[in-house]
C-alpha cells in the first residue's frame, strides 16, 4: 500500500466529519477533535482565529487603531459574533466543538489578547457605534489580527 499524503482541506474535512459522528453519539467536546491546517502548522481554536482574521484581512500593526487609521481598521476588523460564525462556517459545522462560549472566553484572554490579537472597542452613542438600535448602550468592539 502507498503511503498517501492528505490535503489540509480533506484532513479539515475529516475531522468535521468526525466531530459530527461524535456530537451525535453525545460525545462530549473535550474529546473531540481539534481544527488543523498542515499547509501553515497551525492548530487549536487560537490559530483557527488567527487564520479567521488574517483571511478576512482583518490584520494591521498593533497601536495602529489609535492613528488617523482608526476608520480603516474598525472597517476591516470582525465582531466577535463574526469570528464565531467563520468559526461554525470552517470547521465547527456539525458538531459540539468550540461552541460560542468557548470562543467568547478565549478572547477575552488577556494572553491570547496581547499576543497576537488586539481588541478595539467602538466609542459609543455619538461616535463609530451610533446606528445602533436604541436599548444597546454598551459600545460594541472589534477584533484584528496584529501584523507580525
Amino acid at each position: 500500500m502507498q503511503n498517501e499524503i492528505i490535503s489540509s482541506q480533506d484532513l479539515t474535512q475529516n475531522l468535521q466529519d468526525l466531530n459530527g459522528i461524535i456530537t451525535s453519539e453525545s460525545v462530549h467536546p473535550i474529546f473531540q477533535n481539534h481544527y488543523v491546517n498542515v499547509d501553515n502548522g497551525s492548530n487549536g481554536l487560537a490559530d483557527l482565529i488567527c487564520e479567521i482574521l488574517k483571511e478576512n484581512g482583518s490584520q494591521f500593526n498593533a497601536g495602529s487603531e489609535s492613528t488617523a487609521m482608526r476608520a480603516t481598521i474598525i472597517a476591516g476588523s470582525m465582531f466577535s459574533a463574526d469570528i464565531i460564525q467563520a468559526v461554525q462556517e470552517k470547521f465547527s459545522s456539525g458538531s459540539t466543538r468550540y461552541p460560542a462560549e468557548s470562543i467568547r472566553v478565549l478572547l477575552s484572554t488577556p494572553k491570547f489578547m496581547q499576543n497576537r490579537i488586539v481588541k478595539i472597542k467602538q466609542y459609543g452613542k455619538n461616535g463609530e457605534d451610533k446606528n445602533r438600535p436604541a436599548g444597546n448602550c454598551k459600545p460594541r468592539a472589534k477584533w484584528y489580527l496584529k501584523n507580525s
